[in-house]
C-alpha cells in the first residue's frame, strides 16, 4: 500500500501540534471557499447594484434549505471515514466512499429539480417581494441549482480528504475552484454583461471543474479509494450506518436553514437596503465564523480517529486542548474583527445606509463569538464519537424554538435593529445544553462502540 504522505494520523502525537497542523490548511481552504461568496457580493454589490445584492442573498436560504439533507449525511461519512481510518480498515473506507458517490448521484436528480421550479413560489413565501429583487433571486437559485452535483461532489471529495486528515489536498481543490470563480466572475459581470446571471454560471462552472479534478487526483494519489462513477459498489451496512450518523446531523442541517430562513423572511420584509445591509454583515461575519468551523472540524477528525481504535485517554486529552484552542481563537477573532468592521463592511458596499445596517448585526454578534466557539466546539466533541443527536437537539432547540421566540420579543420591544441580538441570545441557549450533557451524558461510553455496527465493544 501507498504511503498516504499528507493525511494525518491523529491516534500519535501531540494534539495541539496535530490541531494547528490540520486545522491550518482546513482554514485557509475555507477563506478559499468562501471567496466565492466574496466575489461575488463584491462584484454585484459595486457593479451591478444593491438590488442585485439582495437578490443573490435572498435565495441562500433556501438552496441550503434543499441540500441539508445530504450535507448532513455528508457529515455522518465523515465521522465513519475518520474512524475507520483510526483503526486503519482501508477496505471499508473504499466501500464508503463508493456508497456514498452512489448516494450522490441519485438525489442531486431531485434536489434540482425541486430547486428548479420551486425557487420563485418559495422566494414570495420569504417576503422578497420587490419585482426586480424576486427576478434576479429566482434566475440565479435556478442556475446555481442546475450546477447542484458539482458542489456536492467538489464537497463530497474534500470531507473524504479531511476524514483521513489530508485537510492539505482538500485546500488545493478549493484554490482551483476560487480562482477559476473569480476570473469567470469578472468575464461574465464586466466583459460580457450577464449580470447576476454572470455570477450563478461562474459560481457553478467553478465547483464542477473542482470535483471533476477531484476525483482524478484522488484516483492518483490515493489508489486504493480510487472512483469510478461507472462501477460504484452499494454496501448496506455501511450506508446503514451512514444514515445512523448522518440523519440527526441532516436534521440539525435542516433546523440551521429553517432557522436561517426566519431571520432572512424577517430582514426581507424590511426592504432591500435593509436586507443588502444584512447580506453585506453575513459576508463579514462568514468569514469570521470560519476559524470555528475549521477548529470544530479538527476536533470531530481527532475524536473520530482515536475513537475508530478506543483509545479513552487521548480523546479526554484531545477534547481539553480542542477546546481551550477554540474558545480562546474564537474570542480573539471575534474582537478583533469588531475593531474592523467598518471597513470591512466597505468593501461589499459603500453607501453610507447599507453600511449603518451592517453595523446592526455585527455588533450584536461579534463580541460573543466565544460562546459560538464553545457551542461548536463541544457538539464537534460528540460527533466525533458519533452522538450527532445531542448536536439536532442543541440546534433544534436554539436554532429555531428559541431563536424564533427571541425575534419576536426583540422586534416587538425594540424594533427592528436589536432582532439581530437573537443570534448570541440562541447561542448561549445551545451552549447550556451542550455544556449539560457533556457534564451528565454517557458519552464516554461510546469511545467504546465498534465502529461499523455502532454497538458497544470490548475496550
Amino acid at each position: 500500500m501507498a504511503k498516504l504522505n499528507t493525511s494525518i494520523d491523529m491516534t500519535q502525537g501531540s494534539p495541539y501540534r496535530l490541531f494547528l497542523r490540520f486545522m491550518v490548511p482546513l482554514l485557509i481552504g475555507n477563506i478559499m471557499q468562501q471567496l466565492y461568496n466574496l466575489v461575488d457580493t463584491i462584484v454585484v454589490g459595486n457593479v451591478l447594484g444593491e438590488t442585485a445584492l439582495a437578490a443573490v442573498g435572498s435565495g441562500f436560504p433556501f438552496m441550503f434549505l434543499l441540500v441539508a439533507l445530504f450535507i448532513g449525511f455528508g457529515m455522518g461519512a465523515m465521522i465513519l471515514v475518520s474512524q475507520l481510518f483510526g483503526r486503519k480498515d482501508h477496505a471499508n473506507l473504499k466501500k464508503l466512499l463508493e456508497t456514498i458517490y452512489r448516494v450522490l448521484l441519485i438525489a442531486a436528480v431531485p434536489i434540482t429539480v425541486i430547486g428548479f421550479f420551486c425557487a420563485e413560489p418559495v422566494l414570495r413565501l420569504m417576503q422578497v417581494h420587490d419585482p426586480d429583487t424576486l427576478h434576479q433571486a429566482t434566475l440565479y437559485l435556478r442556475v446555481v441549482f442546475l450546477g447542484l452535483l458539482g458542489m456536492l461532489g467538489f464537497n463530497l471529495n474534500a470531507g473524504f480528504l479531511q476524514g483521513i486528515g489530508d485537510s492539505l489536498s482538500s485546500l488545493l481543490f478549493l484554490s482551483i475552484a476560487t480562482v477559476v470563480n473569480i476570473i469567470l466572475d469578472l468575464l461574465f459581470t464586466m466583459v460580457l454583461p450577464l449580470g447576476v446571471l454572470g455570477v450563478a454560471i461562474a459560481t457553478s462552472i467553478a465547483q464542477t471543474v473542482s470535483w471533476i479534478y477531484g476525483i482524478f487526483y484522488i484516483n492518483h494519489k490515493y489508489k486504493e479509494y480510487r472512483i469510478n462513477l461507472f462501477k460504484l459498489r452499494f454496501d448496506k451496512t455501511l450506508l446503514v450506518r451512514c444514515a445512523k450518523l448522518g440523519l440527526p446531523a441532516s436534521v440539525q442541517q435542516l433546523l440551521y436553514a429553517i432557522g436561517n430562513m426566519i431571520m432572512q423572511s424577517v430582514v426581507n420584509s424590511n426592504g432591500k437596503i435593509f436586507t443588502a445591509g444584512f447580506v453585506t454583515s453575513n459576508r463579514v461575519d462568514t468569514f469570521v465564523f470560519l476559524p470555528i468551523l475549521s477548529m470544530a472540524t479538527a476536533i470531530t477528525t481527532y475524536v473520530g480517529q482515536n475513537v475508530g481504535c478506543h483509545d479513552m485517554r487521548r480523546v479526554k486529552g484531545g477534547i481539553k486542548s480542542g477546546l481551550i484552542l477554540m474558545v480562546s481563537m474564537s474570542f480573539a477573532i471575534g474582537w478583533l474583527i469588531w475593531l474592523l468592521r467598518v471597513p470591512a463592511l466597505s468593501l461589499f458596499n459603500r453607501k453610507p445606509e447599507v453600511i449603518q445596517t451592517g453595523l446592526y448585526y455585527l455588533d450584536a454578534t461579534l463580541p460573543f463569538y466565544s460562546v459560538l466557539g464553545l457551542m461548536y466546539g463541544l457538539n464537534a466533541v460528540f460527533q466525533g464519537v458519533g452522538q450527532t443527536l445531542v448536536p439536532m437537539i442543541s440546534a433544534s432547540v436554539s436554532q429555531c424554538i428559541a431563536r424564533a421566540i427571541i425575534i419576536l420579543i426583540l422586534v416587538t420591544a425594540f424594533g427592528r435593529t436589536a432582532l439581530y441580538y437573537a443570534y448570541p441570545l440562541s447561542w448561549v441557549v445551545g451552549s447550556g445544553i451542550s455544556l449539560f450533557y457533556y457534564k451528565f451524558g454517557g458519552w464516554h461510553d461510546m469511545v467504546y462502540n465498534d465502529t461499523l455496527t455502532g454497538k458497544r465493544a470490548s475496550p
